[in-house]
């Protein structure tokens, strides 16, 4: 659970400012992104441009970072492009992009805003992809007609890019820094342990931003790693243990699904007096059936996660199911075996998606 990277509502502010920065750069240019002298594309007799076999030639390393893709489509060629020049940043770039897919979306939003003059030839890219950059952008396309593909040459300005990069760690710093300190009262609590994981995913962000800073030409950044935020926050979560009450649990395999997402979560559960603990009911029935030949059972749980210290329920749960066999004994059955797999599927993921601070 502590290395999926999910983000938080609660922290769309920032985001937005951050947006609002990243706009400006691309609206008002600073002044080192003046000084990137234009590129140097020429085309031969055909009308085939240089950056398509060179684009070293085209967009000089000193100030670009530059690749060509081709395709069946202009969308092809885009995405080839984007991922050949996603490949300057190595595989642990790659990896890991996928974690801000939901950054770039917001960013995106806000740019388009905050901008609308901007040609869409010369958006900025940054779309959820593996393959697509914080501030890639297409530059140039070219059609071949005569053999029916597309060309495309994705680039990043370095001076400009340098400081979208270093802009964005320390903002993801400072607000690592407002989410460590953390009050007398969270320090026991499960909101402690979201608290670290939120940090984690900051310093994730990081980790990836100070690799393409350094591929750009960037000054290198000193920062805590995500690894040890999360390792905080298991610190955290084993001294928080979960009481877990289940009324009709047959054989006892609901209250063991639960503490099995507790455990993987990093919590332990068991204890009698606790401040956090969970109240589940299931209550299992008999079905009608239009087949005489198959006995049905449904059954419905309800779970209640309560805060005793702040006398509220934190997490409500329910969900309901209806399972069939030959004989009404081998349906209950099933309709146990049916509930303790949504506890650690559907649960587990309400569970994670609290902690996470979105519900």
């Amino acid at each position: 659970m502590f290395w999926k990277p999910l983000w938080r509502t609660k922290f769309i502010r920032i985001y937005q400012l951050v947006c609002c920065a990243a706009a400006l750069l691309i609206i008002t240019p600073c002044a080192a992104a003046q000084t990137v002298p234009p590129p140097r594309i020429t085309k031969d007799k055909t009308g085939k441009p240089n950056w398509i076999d060179k684009p070293d030639e085209a967009y000089p390393r000193a100030y670009y970072i530059s690749a060509s893709g081709y395709g069946s489509s202009r969308q092809q060629a885009d995405a080839n492009a984007l991922g050949n020049l996603t490949s300057h940043f190595g595989q642990s770039v790659k990896s890991r992009v996928d974690a801000l897919e939901n950054y770039r979306e917001q960013l995106k939003d806000n740019i388009r805003t905050a901008n609308t003059q901007i040609d869409a030839t010369q958006d900025v890219v940054i779309a959820s992809s593996l393959n697509q950059l914080i501030g890639a952008e297409i530059n140039d396309r070219w059609e071949d007609r005569e053999r029916h593909l597309f060309y495309s040459a994705a680039i990043m300005e370095k001076p400009k890019t340098v400081q979208l990069y270093e802009d964005l760690i320390d903002a993801n710093l400072a607000q690592i820094q407002k989410i460590v300190t953390i009050p007398e009262l969270e320090k026991s609590g499960i909101i402690g342990v979201a608290r670290y994981e939120q940090a984690a995913r900051f310093a994730d962000e990081n980790e990836v931003f100070s690799v393409m800073l350094a591929v750009l030409g960037g000054s290198k950044r000193q920062f805590t790693m995500g690894s040890e935020y999360r390792q905080k926050a298991l610190e955290l979560a084993r001294q928080i243990p979960i009481s877990i009450v289940v009324t009709n649990d047959a054989d006892g395999g609901l209250a063991a699904a639960f503490a099995d997402v507790f455990a993987e979560a990093g919590f332990s559960s068991g204890s009698a007096r606790t401040r956090y603990v969970l109240n589940a009911k299931i209550t299992v029935t008999e079905s009608p059936s239009n087949n005489n030949e198959e006995k049905y059972a449904r059954y419905v749980l309800e779970v209640k996660l309560t805060d005793t210290k702040e006398n509220r329920v934190v997490l409500p749960y329910s969900t309901i199911g209806r399972e069939g066999h030959l004989t009404q004994k081998a349906a209950v059955n099933r309709a146990y075996r049916a509930a303790q797999e949504e506890i650690r599927s559907e649960f587990a993921a309400k569970f994670n998606e609290f902690l996470e601070g979105r519900l």
